[in-house]
């Protein structure tokens, strides 16, 4: 544990790790109601979160695929930076049942996609042998970000009669996320050095 805290790289991913959890359970949580107040019927954010479900697998799949080619580190923020601009468009453009389940396909496909690539870091800085230990360790972050996304965004519907300060957020915390990850080692150079 203390070897995984002093790597800058782990100590990276665990921060950048937040966002995912800030952005996941904000989502999950508030979208549904988010869609109600934009007048869309209570079927829509169902079938969102359904069609969230559905394109997981898919993007877990290519995420693991592209790890394999590009690197842990460089998909990792390019998870980042593909959700934070799903967000950043939805946030933009009216809402309606299409953009609506185009942003649930969109971030569906983006949602558990960083495990391939987190448990990849974990796995190539310090092997198997403590693995479940410190993705443990990196995922407490995770659930930290998901409590404040949840949280935050019953606060900006509270203060202020919107969710615009939640997705906001959820933009700023994406983009500070992804670029954080790109500081990190690349994991490809290091394997590349140790063959």
């Amino acid at each position: 544990m203390a070897e995984a805290l002093a790597n800058r790289t782990f100590v990276i991913t665990t921060f950048a790790f937040f966002a995912c959890g800030f952005q996941l359970i904000f989502i999950a949580t508030h979208l549904p109601n988010f869609i109600a107040i934009c007048g869309l019927p209570p079927s829509v954010g169902a079938e969102a979160i359904a069609l969230i479900g559905i394109c997981n697998a898919v993007g877990t799949l290519v995420a693991g695929y592209l790890c394999q080619r590009w690197g842990n580190r460089n998909v990792l923020a390019l998870i980042y930076l593909l959700r934070t601009a799903s967000v950043a468009i939805f946030f933009a453009l009216p809402v309606s049942v299409e953009t609506t389940l185009v942003f649930a396909a969109a971030m569906g496909f983006l949602w558990l996609s960083v495990v391939p690539p987190v448990s990849g870091l974990i796995n190539g800085l310090f092997g198997p042998a403590n693995f479940g230990a410190l993705f443990g360790v990196m995922f407490m972050s995770h659930q930290v970000g998901a409590f404040l996304g949840a949280w935050l965004g019953g606060l900006s519907y509270q203060w202020s009669g919107s969710y615009s300060i939640g997705w906001v957020s959820l933009i700023v915390v994406g983009v500070l996320a992804a670029m954080l990850q790109l500081t990190a080692a690349d994991d490809r150079a290091r394997a590349l050095r140790q063959q």
